[in-house]
């Protein structure tokens, strides 16, 4: 059985509403959010042994409270773990690049 879909909301949703839900949490649930509704495996991975572009997660319940993650969550932006920040650059050709900085030489720059 795979759990139903998650429903739209009209507006995003709080930290005191996301604290209020928190008792009531399904980890399948959660699962599908982060991985197809969020976005979060974009660039985080719920595995040890899988590189990501941002901090992973697997053991995220360990090394934060849930009000933390609950922050981080509502607002990606809220705590960034340092060398994970993202940046935007903007070309002479005025394209815009948006990711991590993996490297950065002289010459170039390599974002994930």
């Amino acid at each position: 059985l795979e759990p139903l879909p998650l429903p739209q909301l009209g507006q995003p949703t709080t930290l005191a509403q996301g604290l209020e839900q928190l008792p009531k949490g399904d980890a399948r649930r959660g699962e599908l959010f982060f991985k197809q509704v969020a976005g979060c495996a974009k660039c985080h991975s719920l595995s040890q042994q899988k590189n990501s572009f941002g901090p992973q997660l697997a053991d995220i319940g360990a090394r934060a409270e849930p009000r933390h993650i609950l922050q981080s969550i509502v607002d990606p932006d809220a705590h960034v773990t340092e060398g994970f920040a993202q940046l935007v650059i903007e070309t002479k050709d005025e394209k815009v690049h948006t990711g991590v900085l993996i490297e950065e030489s002289g010459l170039s720059v390599t974002l994930g």
